[in-house]
């Protein structure tokens, strides 16, 4: 509000001339005291009046009549619950955009060959060149005779004599585990065998030839060397520790449901105990082979660590050998800083017949069965190897548990500020709690235009911010129409009281939201998906804050000025 227009400092600066016209002179009424004091009375300036009209006189009554007032506050409350009601029981729910599309410009020469790399890896995922140097001779004729056991076997464990069967066939194999005949080296380290349960435990559901086959998931594991200055990953200690995370990731009660299961792991004869899963893509496959029938299999399941260096010699004629480690293993300097290591997760899952067949289904439930392995994998450093994790469903899940954080502290950072608009508003529930409730639901009708008008599915990662800057900007408007109001108590009527205040107040803000939000409906125009989108929320929702206070506070102004004023002045008076 501009100072010269508020008529209370008028009063003030008309008697500060006054002491500068007459100087050093008292002045007082009747002549003048010395010949020296050319002093004569100035005229005041009439105060000058609020401009009215019939709008503005039904403005003023509406704002005054408790009656529309409070049909203002309700429906001010009512609309907004009702829309969102609509939204969010009418309309697909909105969704957090954390892709890396949102950030990509569409039809950019950049974005394009992008997507073609990201095709031709898909193409390689499908087929997944990381193979095991023991499948490589593997044939289409022994595959077609593998499958068609496991179907035999599916078929047994249907009645309870083939479940039996299996149960004695599982126990013979667990005992010729516990006694391998190869010979220990020097290095290696004796471990206890593991009861794990018999293979294709699927009851009471859809199991095809083609089940879990298709790779779809990854969870990638980064290993880093630390506790020492070598920093070399290759010690027996360090694989020991490495071996024993991806077991426990192997050993998950539900890990046998998600696992890729390729038809070409149905010659390793260990995995039988896993439901033939692949094992991780790693280079424990190499430090821990198990032996069966005097043939080595490199599946990573052998209980103890084999040569150290004569593995890595081996492993280093992989064609994909140097994905594992860091640049600076060479055959002269076998040490690393690091070790990869990748689990893959087929579709369709059990139940399933394909992997387009009800894909959103089988997608939310690996999602949900893919985080219980945070908890997990988040204990598993210790003082010499260091464990990272991601993958693409796990970083999903950590950035919208960030983002749900950073929400929760826009809650709080709105508590406190609930607060201090209590305090500043003197003490007073009533307006604070209008003043808070009018930029909360201006948020809501901002998502119902967002999604259901607009038409947008996603909430895209930055309009979080929204939740900071429209607190911000909304007790800024409910500050400055409850100062107008409270500073123009020279005007007693009470509806040209009100009609001050709205025209005083609503100028100020409409200028100041409208700038803001044509500052933030310039990033509409952007190319980028995601500041587009914010550019459209940030408008609408300092569009709708302005709006939703501009009614709410004179309301609730009008009331508490003829009600509950009173009853609070002497409430404190006490």
């Amino acid at each position: 509000m501009e100072a010269e227009d508020d008529p209370l400092l008028q009063d003030v600066w008309l008697n500060e001339e006054e002491e500068v016209t007459l100087g050093p002179c008292r002045t007082a009424k009747g002549p003048r005291l010395c010949g020296k004091c050319q002093w004569s009375v100035r005229p005041r300036t009439p105060t000058p009046a609020v401009l009215t009209s019939s709008f503005w006189n039904v403005v003023g009554w509406v704002f005054t009549n408790p009656y529309s007032a409070g049909l203002i506050l309700f429906l001010g409350c009512a609309i907004p619950a009702t829309l969102a009601l609509v939204m969010f029981l009418h309309y697909p729910a909105l969704d957090i955009d954390i892709s890396y599309n949102a950030f990509e410009i569409r039809n950019h020469e950049s974005s394009q060959r992008f997507d073609a790399l990201a095709l031709a890896l898909k193409s390689q995922f499908g087929s997944w060149g990381r193979s095991r140097r023991d499948l490589a001779d593997f044939t289409s004729e022994t595959l077609q005779r593998l499958i068609f056991e496991q179907l035999q076997h599916l078929h047994l464990n249907a009645t309870p004599l083939g479940r039996a069967r299996q149960k004695r066939s599982a126990d013979g194999e667990r005992t010729s585990l516990s006694s391998p005949d190869t010979p220990r080296s020097a290095n290696q380290t004796s471990r206890q065998p593991r009861n794990a349960p018999s293979h294709w435990e699927y009851s009471n559901t859809v199991v095809s030839t083609n089940t879990q086959t298709h790779a779809h998931w990854r969870i990638e594991l980064i290993f880093l060397a630390r506790g020492d200055a070598e920093n070399n990953i290759f010690t027996s200690e360090r694989l020991v520790t490495i071996h024993e995370i991806e077991r426990k990731i192997m050993d998950h009660p539900r890990f046998r449901e998600f696992c890729w299961k390729p038809h070409e792991v149905l010659k390793d004869l260990p995995l039988g105990s896993y439901s033939y899963c692949s094992p991780p893509s790693s280079l424990m496959t190499y430090f821990f082979p198990t032996e069966r029938g005097g043939k080595i299999y490199y599946d990573g399941l052998g209980q103890d660590l084999a040569d150290i260096r004569g593995s890595l010699e081996l492993a280093m004629t992989h064609p994909e050998f140097y994905w594992y480690v860091d640049e600076g293993l060479s055959a002269d300097n076998m040490k690393s800083s690091l070790l990869r290591s990748e689990i893959l997760f087929g579709a369709p899952l059990p139940s399933y017949y394909s992997v387009e067949d009800r894909w959103e289904e089988q997608r939310r439930k690996f999602q949900s069965f893919v985080v219980t392995y945070v908890a997990l994998l988040a204990k598993q450093s210790t003082s010499k190897v260091q464990v990272l994790y991601g993958g693409t469903d796990l970083f999903d899940y950590e950035v919208r548990k960030t983002f749900n954080n950073d929400m929760m502290l826009a809650f709080i950072s709105s508590s406190c500020i609930a607060v201090l608009v209590y305090v500043l508003a003197s003490c007073s529930v009533f307006l604070s709690f209008f003043g808070i409730a009018s930029i909360g639901l201006s948020c809501l009708v901002a998502l119902f235009l967002y999604h259901v008008v607009f038409g947008i599915q996603y909430l895209g990662i930055l309009n979080g911010v929204a939740a900071f800057v429209v607190v911000g900007i909304g007790v800024d408007d409910v500050f400055v129409f409850i100062n107008t109001y409270r500073q123009a108590t020279h005007l007693k009527d009470l509806q040209l009281r009100m009609i001050h205040t709205v025209q005083t107040a609503g100028k100020a803000t409409f200028f100041t939201s409208l700038t803001t939000a044509a500052a933030y409906a310039a990033n509409i125009f952007s190319q980028i998906p995601a500041v587009h989108d914010f550019g459209l929320f940030m408008s609408l929702i300092v569009s709708c804050c302005w709006v939703a206070v501009l009614f709410t506070m004179p309301a609730a102004l009008g009331i508490w000025s003829q009600y509950l004023s009173p009853l609070e002045d002497a409430c404190q008076a006490r």
